[in-house]
């Protein structure tokens, strides 16, 4: 929805007001608090006068510059005396996008830090969101003067603080600090360097942050499905060995807005390797281990099933888009399967199948010797394949369907076929 100027300024006034009003009153409450019977009335009219709109906005623009709107990566992550850069992640990253970075994990959450956590309300009134808007109110204060119209008549004085709030968002000169990490790297013989300033993402951190809060949470909806043992919708999640950087000690809000939210906490995840667990009794048979894949594969067989259903009551036949759902499914199958086969294959020692009764073509996807050991030309490869394929194309039509129909059972072939092909060709290359 468009919002014309008249009623944008209308609603910033608004929003000065209702910060303005709302810090007072929270203010008056706190050293009441504190102070008990020795807070007096001129007490509370040093504060009323603090919060005074022209009296707050001349003492904003005066200590702009100790506020840092916006920004991804705080500085005082590292050290919270420290006074370096703070900086905003702006760059797409197009390169290394399996890294984790802030841009790779849509880390959107930014972050406001100031010099010093006495200027925090500054930070927060600049920030504080304008209703009906998707702006902060230092945004829409940036635009106009005629925000500021109802507490000054003075438009050189209106544009001076218009001019001046522009500062928290104009992107710092580069200057790290004594209290600031630092790493020296050479780049030539001549005793060049380049020096790094490595520096935590406020919004990497909120990101992981909540995730795990989520995760953690008793009322999870995905977590309590699982212990019931029901399907839902979304994943369980679970960080296992996580531990904790305490980047502050009590006062969280000295840092920034966010690792106050966080209680001053940085999570550390667990670079163990993990420990492989050897099954005792692996499948030997594809039907066994079609029966492990079952759990994996339900919602692709209920898709399958549905659509056939489909297709029968209505007398419906398969058309493009029909068969586009189906191939994706089974494609799906077909990888939940190669999922299971990897995990045996990898967490077994090589040869255990060596006395094991069981078909040439599972042993190529199931253990590391007979897969080095067997070679075969691409004719004898697909006749080996297709005694995978034959069976797992059975299961799905018996999972599917009431009767089975050898021509769909065809086509499920056709697809595994590929499919295991892929992977036959990428466990050779390894």
């Amino acid at each position: 929805m468009m919002i014309d100027e008249t009623k944008m300024i209308q609603l910033t006034q608004e929003a000065i007001s209702a910060f303005l009003s709302d810090k007072i009153a929270k203010t008056i409450e706190q050293k009441q608090k504190k102070e008990k019977e020795k807070f007096t009335a001129e007490n509370e009219q040093e504060i009323r006068e603090k919060y005074e709109a022209s009296y707050w906005l001349n003492y904003v623009v005066q200590n702009i510059d100790k506020v840092f709107l916006n920004v991804s990566h705080i500085a005082k992550l590292t050290h919270s005396s420290s006074q370096a850069i703070n900086i905003k992640d702006a760059i797409k990253q197009d390169k290394y996008c399996h890294l984790i970075s802030t841009q790779t994990a849509n880390a959107t959450m930014l972050d406001r830090g100031y010099a010093d956590a006495k200027f925090a309300p500054i930070a927060e009134f600049l920030t504080y969101p304008v209703e009906n808007t998707d702006k902060q109110l230092g945004e829409i204060l940036c635009e106009n003067e005629q925000c500021f119209a109802k507490i000054c008549d003075d438009e050189t004085q209106r544009i001076i603080w218009r001019d001046t709030i522009k500062g928290a968002y104009i992107a710092q000169k580069l200057s790290s600090h004594t209290l600031a990490k630092q790493i020296y790297v050479p780049v030539s013989d001549d005793c060049e360097y380049h020096l790094l300033s490595p520096m935590y993402s406020s919004s990497l951190a909120q990101h992981i942050f909540e995730s795990i809060k989520n995760a953690h949470d008793k009322d999870n909806p995905a977590k309590l499905a699982k212990q019931k043992g029901e399907y839902h919708q979304n994943e369980s999640i679970y960080f296992p060995n996580i531990a904790t950087l305490a980047t502050t000690k009590s006062n969280h809000q000295n840092v920034s807005f966010l690792n106050n939210q966080r209680s001053g906490q940085l999570y550390l995840f667990s670079a163990q390797a993990p420990k492989i667990k050897h099954n005792p009794n692996p499948p030997s048979t594809i039907e066994r281990l079609l029966s492990l894949c079952y759990f994996d594969c339900q919602d692709e067989l209920k898709e399958i099933r549905n659509l056939l259903s489909v297709v029968d009551k209505k007398a419906l036949f398969l058309n493009d888009d029909r068969k586009n759902a189906l191939i994706e499914h089974i494609q799906t199958i077909g990888e939940h399967i190669l999922n299971q086969m990897s995990v045996i294959y990898y967490s077994q020692p090589s040869g255990w199948t060596k006395d094991i009764d069981m078909p040439i073509a599972l042993k190529l996807f199931l253990d590391k010797e007979a897969n080095r050991q067997f070679s075969f030309s691409q004719p004898e490869l697909m006749k080996q394949i297709t005694q995978l394929s034959t069976p797992i194309a059975k299961w799905i039509s018996e999972k599917t369907h009431q009767n089975r129909i050898l021509a769909l059972e065809k086509v499920y072939m056709k697809i595994i076929n590929v499919v295991l092909q892929s992977h036959y060709w990428v466990l050779q290359a390894e």
